[in-house]
């Protein structure tokens, strides 16, 4: 019964992980092609010279920062979700023990 349990947990986890992993990913490309549009849109607005590169460099901050902290973000939630799993088994170990040591 435990086992199937822990397993559940497992492909939950591993599940959860996926689904975390696709929306960074999804907020990824946002970060790196929504910088790279909003660059394009100065042309469209025919800001300044010197605007449509003040505005190309903060974006490009922008992108580097928000890139780096994405990856920051997936790794916390990424070891969150593992530790979790980690935790919910070894509790379900336990009371699988403490079951089993009650029943006999």
């Amino acid at each position: 019964m435990t086992t199937t349990v822990k397993r559940l947990v497992w492909i939950g986890a591993l599940f959860a992980l996926a689904l975390w992993s696709l929306l960074s990913w999804g907020s990824y490309w946002l970060v790196t092609a929504g910088a790279e549009w909003l660059a394009g849109m100065g042309t469209f607005f025919a800001l300044p010279p010197e605007w449509l590169q003040a505005l190309e460099w903060s974006l490009r901050l922008v992108e580097q920062f928000g890139v780096a902290l994405l990856w920051v973000l997936w790794a916390i939630v990424a070891l969150v979700i593992v530790v979790g799993a980690w935790v919910v088994t070894l509790f379900v170990g336990m009371a699988g023990r403490t079951a089993a040591g009650n029943a006999g």
